[in-house]
């Protein structure tokens, strides 16, 4: 029961109920031990919650996601003060929820937009690799600029996001957006995503770099 501990459970949850066949596929034992120790974590944070012990972000942000299929609302409430407090993944969830249509009505484009740069200064990875897409094709609150799409997809990409390598490597190859080819550069993220074995969500962009470099090392 110690945040290690609990930090296992959630991750190992978040992973598990992902998706439907994820859960259908899992061991019923498994499943069972895992909720059983969630629902035992979910119950202290609870009454930690309740009492004049304070949660720490990351605390708030475990409780929001275990509480998020039974108390959806008591859910986005800790995930809010987490997101408050500093927690990356949290704000990122937020700004998330905010992209959805049933909260578009709530959220203006540049609360949106505000969120999700939150999310990225704050640590998220996945917000930098969003912000990269939007500033590619733009989305609520933030207009199409190819240069600072480039920057958002080197920033995550440099640290091993697997889709954000995909598409520096496509947009660098392709010219797509606006964004000026470069084959070397694309070359050298396709390098770097092979060290790291993370080409497996990589398009026809990367197979044609491949091929394109082997043409440049035969004789």
């Amino acid at each position: 029961e110690s945040p290690e501990v609990a930090a296992r459970i959630t991750r190992y949850l978040e992973q598990e109920r992902s998706s439907q066949e994820t859960l259908n596929q899992g061991c019923p034992q498994v499943l069972a031990l895992t909720d059983g120790l969630a629902a035992r974590y979910t119950e202290i944070l609870t009454q930690k919650a309740g009492s004049d012990a304070p949660l720490s972000p990351t605390e708030r942000h475990q409780l929001g996601l275990l509480l998020m299929s039974r108390e959806p609302g008591m859910a986005a409430l800790q995930m809010e003060k987490a997101a408050a407090a500093g927690d990356a993944e949290a704000t990122y969830w937020l700004s998330q929820r905010q992209m959805e249509t049933a909260w578009r009505k709530s959220s203006s484009p540049t609360n949106i937009a505000h969120t999700l740069y939150a999310a990225s200064r704050q640590g998220s990875v996945d917000a930098t690799f969003e912000l990269g897409q939007c500033s590619l094709e733009g989305c609520p609150g933030i207009l199409p600029n190819p240069s600072q799409a480039l920057v958002q997809l080197r920033a995550a990409a440099t640290r091993g996001h697997a889709l954000a390598l995909s598409e520096v490597v496509d947009v660098l190859h392709t010219g797509r957006g606006g964004v000026m080819p470069d084959p070397v550069e694309a070359l050298g993220w396709t390098l770097y995503a092979e060290s790291l074995n993370e080409t497996g969500h990589f398009n026809s962009a990367y197979f044609e770099v491949r091929r394109q470099f082997r043409e440049m090392r035969e004789p």
